[in-house]
């Protein structure tokens, strides 16, 4: 899908998961888990994918792709 390696994916999703620990996000409240949403914001980087293509990619809605890109 996108030439990164798996061990940065990987990191990505440990950041968000001790960002999403630190605001107080509860468990399955997320459509992606943090692995799923680091490697739909790596895609958008490398491919600059349009946000309904990458939303059908990952089986969310645009919206939850304009808002997961903007999370911080």
């Amino acid at each position: 899908m996108v030439d990164v390696p798996r061990e940065l994916v990987q990191y990505l999703g440990r950041l968000l998961a001790t960002e999403r620990r630190a605001k107080g996000t509860r468990r399955d409240t997320r459509a992606l888990t943090c692995f799923y949403q680091a490697l739909l914001v790596l895609v958008w980087f490398r491919k600059g994918e349009d946000a309904t293509l990458l939303g059908a990619g990952f089986g969310v809605s645009r919206a939850t792709v304009y808002r997961y890109l903007a999370e911080p």
